[in-house]
């Protein structure tokens, strides 16, 4: 059981860890290739839509290949991505970070479909929250390793040894990709329903539709928190930590919300958690200073983490166990479409006014 948690605290630590702390670098890649606010946000943008579309080819690949195949080659993806982005001479090339975002699921999709397979419902929704972690860790490493390494190597060298790190952790990871054990009959049965069958259940379509109206607000902020900081006067130091706030404050909230959820349906839990990141956003929008800054990066944290930590769990309340890989996609997917055009509108909104504000603010 071990290693079957470590496998998906390491996918989230190198995935949404990367989700929420690769807007850091948007600053030197800005000063890099002189673009637009828009232009350069967009790299972000596609990360994370990668990311979250990244699910229909890794459950192709999970359905044909297995569980540890599909973890090392999404792994292989996002290291070449990076290396190939260190290299570049113009900013399209960055463009291909959208690869990398398609690569980093595939682990954090095999790894999250295992913990149900083999844990009770109430073993999964603890060790779950646990295991999801990971993303906080991950922002605090990412954001911390980015603040040395930017200033004192260059962001070329960087994504270099960032990409040897992340292919480190994967290798770790990997090891925990046992096979489940077999799937009873009428479960086999659901999962040969194809990956559309998920959505015969008007509850589901219902969720989706919530999803792709929260997705465009929750991963804004991280997406453009970086420039915005710069904005309002903090220093490159000062911006990390406020990144390191949030991954803090996440752990705590994502740890909380698995204890919780084992004693009640997740999905109420789930549910409750995106009125308060609505609220979280609009303060990170008008935050005048650091200490506001850090102040709602830290209610974020804690209100992101039963959205984060309670997916797995509410799917298989939803959905039932055999259908958790295609629900998980779909889920992923809705929110990556909307995502999409978030950090690019924010950053067209700041090439017109100057400012982030009105653009965090519609994310909220």
């Amino acid at each position: 059981e071990f290693m079957i948690i470590l496998s998906h605290f390491l996918g989230c630590f190198n995935g949404l860890g990367m989700v929420y702390s690769f807007g850091y670098w948007m600053p030197a890649l800005l000063d890099e290739f002189g673009g637009s606010q828009a232009q350069t946000q967009l790299m972000v943008g596609l990360l994370q839509s990668g990311f979250f579309l990244g699910g229909i080819p890794a459950r192709l690949v999970l359905k044909k290949f297995g569980f540890r195949f599909t973890y090392l080659a999404g792994s292989a993806i996002m290291v070449v991505v990076l290396l190939i982005m260190s290299f570049a001479q113009e900013l399209w090339v960055a463009y291909l970070v959208v690869l990398a975002g398609l690569g980093m699921h595939a682990p954090f999709l095999a790894s999250g479909s295992l913990i149900p397979r083999h844990l009770s419902q109430q073993n999964a929704a603890r060790y779950n929250a646990f295991a999801v972690t990971g993303s906080g860790f991950g922002t605090i490493a990412w954001a911390n390793l980015a603040r040395v390494l930017i200033p004192e190597v260059g962001w070329r060298v960087g994504l270099r040894v960032l990409a040897a790190c992340v292919a480190s952790l994967y290798l770790v990871g990997a090891v925990g990709q046992y096979e489940p054990p077999a799937l009873s009959a009428s479960d086999q049965k659901a999962a040969d329903g194809g990956m559309f069958a998920v959505f015969k259940d008007p509850k589901f379509k219902i969720t989706c539709a919530a999803v792709a109206c929260s997705g465009f607000g929750y991963i804004l902020p991280f997406a453009v928190q970086a420039v915005h900081a710069e904005n309002i006067g903090l220093t490159s130091g000062e911006s990390a930590t406020v990144y390191t706030i949030f991954g803090t404050f996440s752990i705590a909230g994502r740890i909380s919300a698995g204890l919780v959820a084992a004693r009640c349906n997740p999905l109420v839990v789930w549910v409750g958690a995106y009125w308060a990141i609505g609220g979280c956003i609009s303060l990170v929008a008008a935050a005048p200073n650091f200490e506001v800054l850090a102040l709602g990066n830290a209610m974020l944290g804690l209100a992101s983490g039963p959205m984060i930590a309670l997916i797995i769990p509410g799917l298989r309340e939803l959905v039932g166990l055999a259908r958790i890989p295609d629900a998980l996609v779909w889920i992923m997917v809705v929110q990556g479409m909307s995502s999409l055009p978030a950090p690019t509108v924010a950053g067209w909104l700041a090439d017109q006014t100057g400012s982030y504000v009105e653009g965090i603010l519609i994310g909220a």
